[in-house]
């Protein structure tokens, strides 16, 4: 067979050659459109994961900090009041309670502690308070959203000051709705959180249109244009240098103008390779969307090239190998051998349990059977099956559970004697063969196992238990399943009396 195989191969790789270097030519194509994507797909991942920190721990200062008896009551009476004098007593009172919590929690990159009455109306601005009473309808869409639908809401958006990662929530005093608060992250803390773990240059940019629409008219000179393309702003208190600062061709300054118009079309993040004081350097683009769903603007981050460097490397020796049909040749001659070794191991042991295959049990019991037909020499198995093991993968993961069929076949193989097998039946059923052995000497090796189980602390869960049916071989039986749904029937007795037990 090896002989036969090979020379099929062989046939197969000198057609192939001929054809290999344009599948080479696709195949780099595809994957350097896959490396480019990849930062995206990187910079977006640790977006989401900055953001998700950021709302957890906002959800808990909302809960334990804000949403309070006391601070709901200075609100109702405020929202109550009938005279401007009295609410900013009030609105006092609330500034008072809460200037030291809003301290603190600026420590952990939060600007913006803002309270607005139902029809959406400024309450207090922590960062600003002596605005307020300036009505956000139209302007900020977290606000509204929350008033409108009594629901908490997360997201970016521009606001009348500042622009950050918002977290409004309702307001209640059992079922009466006093209004909204918001907690909000500076996209200055999210990007200082993506260039550490980065390890890149950040910066983010934002519409002009949506900066010079939400953005009052004192506050404007917190922004500046981008200099890159002057549709686009920088958050000065975010940063006041832009990182394309330096050595850019206008060339590229055109690549990224177009892929900018590109990305507002499609919704789409993408990146592209530059020169920047002539050194090659990836620029990834990620769309940061606002509550309305329109892209607001751009987080990029610049990075070297050498992901894609590597792979226009790897292009060219893959080039050169296939100049050479004998070199090629050589090596997929190894590769084969290679292969053949793993497919006949493959089939002797199961991948994941490392004992052995489906395949192999059953010849293994077929040996025993014939054995028995011939000299009558006992023998018995034994079916094993992982009690309430559907809850380890519920509960834990399919990997929890491939990881306890790994360990536990693992016990099993060094808890048998040499001349006993162990199986993988299918799923997480596993069979043992016991070599002239009767039922009783089987049940004893059982007990160990069991013994061993439960002294054993498996990687993800404490302690497991197992059930047994075991089944010796017998005059009338003629093959493999006689014998096996002998065990199968003992196998369900132990479950049905209930688990933990071997039945034979």
């Amino acid at each position: 067979m090896f002989s036969k195989n090979f020379s099929v191969l062989t046939l197969l790789i000198l057609g192939v050659t001929i054809s290999a270097y344009v599948y080479i030519c696709i195949y780099f194509n595809k994957t350097e459109n896959q490396i480019f994507q990849s930062y995206v797909n990187k910079l977006t991942d640790e977006y989401n994961f900055t953001l998700d920190i950021y709302t957890k721990t906002a959800d808990l200062l909302f809960i334990n900090d804000i949403n309070t008896d006391e601070i709901k009551q200075i609100l109702k009476k405020a929202f109550d009041s009938n005279t401007p004098e009295e609410k900013n007593i009030y609105r006092t009172q609330l500034l008072d309670h809460l200037n030291n919590f809003y301290s603190n929690i600026k420590n952990y990159d939060f600007r913006q502690l803002h309270f607005h009455e139902a029809d959406n109306t400024s309450f207090l601005r922590f960062h600003k308070p002596e605005k307020y009473g300036d009505n956000l309808t139209g302007i900020r869409s977290s606000v509204e959203y929350v008033n409108k639908n009594r629901k908490s809401i997360s997201g970016f958006e521009e606001g009348r000051i500042f622009n950050g990662y918002r977290n409004v929530y309702p307001l209640f005093i059992d079922t009466e709705y006093l209004g909204s608060v918001e907690l909000s992250i500076s996209m200055g803390a999210v990007m200082h959180q993506l260039e550490q773990r980065l390890h890149q240059n950040s910066q983010f940019i934002i519409k002009k249109s949506i900066v010079y629409q939400k953005v009052f008219d004192d506050e404007l000179v917190n922004y500046k244009e981008w200099n890159i393309n002057d549709d686009y702003m920088l958050d000065l208190s975010i940063s006041e240098d832009c990182v394309l600062y330096g050595n850019i061709s206008d060339k590229y300054i055109r690549f990224i103008k177009e892929g900018l118009l590109n990305a507002e079309k499609t919704g789409l993040g993408f990146s592209l390779q530059i020169w920047f004081d002539n050194d090659k350097k990836i620029i990834a683009f990620m769309p940061v969307r606002n509550f309305d769903n329109e892209i607001a603007g751009f987080i990029f981050s610049l990075t070297d090239a050498s992901k894609v460097t590597a792979n226009k490397n790897y292009y060219r020796i893959i080039s050169v190998i296939f100049i050479g049909l004998l070199a090629f040749i050589v090596f997929f001659i190894f590769y084969y051998i290679y292969t053949d070794k793993k497919i006949k191991s493959m089939i002797v042991y199961d991948p994941l349990t490392k004992i052995y295959s489906r395949r192999m049990i059953f010849i293994k019991l077929e040996e025993e059977i014939n054995r028995y037909l011939r000299y009558k020499n006992p023998f018995c198995i034994c079916m094993i099956d992982i009690d309430h093991f559907k809850q380890v993968n519920d509960h834990y993961g399919h990997l929890a559970g491939d990881s306890l069929l790994s360990e536990l076949s693992s016990l099993l193989k060094h808890n048998i004697r040499i001349s006993d097998s162990v199986g993988r039946y299918g799923g997480d059923e596993l069979m043992i063969i016991f070599p002239a052995c009767n039922e009783e000497s089987a049940a004893i090796v059982m007990k160990h196992i069991q013994e061993k189980i439960r002294d054993k602390k498996f990687r993800y869960v404490e302690s497991i238990t197992i059930s047994g049916g075991i089944a010796m071989s017998f005059d009338s039986m003629s093959n493999c399943d006689d014998l096996i749904e002998l065990a199968d029937q003992n196998l369900y007795k132990a479950k049905q009396s209930g688990r933990n037990t071997v039945i034979y």
